[in-house]
């Protein structure tokens, strides 16, 4: 183990500059995968719920997920892995600026050589599985098409946006998205449901690693979300 494995092994066991414990670590992580099964309930066409409630659950979550991170050092990147055959991702976040993909690992830190960094559920996976029980026909593996699907879904079925427009770039293996009033507040926090949703979905139907980036919009959006796919990668 290098020094940079023992120092990452050590924010297991030692308290942080925020004086939190290793249990109090794996709880905030996990409350991800917590949150994305309330946020899909809350969603759902049965039940009302005012979406500051699901805002403030997220804010929560994605204030401590981004302390660790920080606490980590590690980069401000992020990639979603799909998993057992498209019914499920993971989202991660290198330590390394030079960084190869992990295997499929129960997380939420991963140790091993040239993949260490942060593996985590993601917010949209959960969305994402109650969106294609919506879709009319198959969900289509096409970048064009399945940036259509996606967008309705968000607008439409799970009302997380007023408008989401896409711009796709096929020459560069890139998909924008303009999002205009996010239902949940600023879409750039970490595995924010939006970006995560679009992430998520784009993963699956495409069936590889997307990385994602997330600017503020100009004047016809608040954000631009940007998943691209064909992303070079060492695994």
């Amino acid at each position: 183990m290098d020094s940079a494995d023992i120092e990452l092994a050590g924010f297991l066991f030692l308290p942080t500059s925020q004086d939190k414990t290793p249990i109090q670590i794996f709880i905030v992580l996990g409350a991800t995968g917590i949150f994305a099964g309330l946020l899909t309930y809350f969603l759902t066409p049965e039940q009302f719920v005012a979406a500051s409630v699901g805002e403030r659950v997220y804010a929560a979550c994605a204030s401590r997920e981004t302390t660790i991170a920080e606490e980590l050092g590690l980069q401000g990147e992020s990639v979603y892995i799909p998993r057992e055959e498209g019914e499920a991702t993971q989202l991660f976040v290198p330590l390394d600026a030079d960084y190869s993909l992990p295997d499929e690992h129960r997380g939420p830190l991963v140790l091993e050589s040239e993949t260490r960094g942060l593996l985590v559920e993601t917010t949209g996976g959960a969305l994402f599985k109650d969106f294609e029980q919506t879709v009319s026909g198959e969900l289509s593996t096409r970048p064009n098409n399945l940036a259509v699907q996606l967008c309705d879904g968000l607008v439409d079925g799970f009302e997380l946006a007023t408008r989401a427009e896409p711009d796709i770039d096929t020459e560069n293996h890139r998909i924008t998205v303009a999002i205009t009033e996010s239902a949940y507040g600023a879409v750039d926090r970490f595995d924010h449901p939006i970006s995560s949703f679009l992430a998520v979905g784009f993963a699956i139907g495409l069936d590889q690693p997307v990385r994602l980036t997330i600017n503020r919009g100009g004047e016809r959006s608040d954000w631009l979300v940007t998943c691209e796919y064909n992303i070079d990668t060492k695994n």
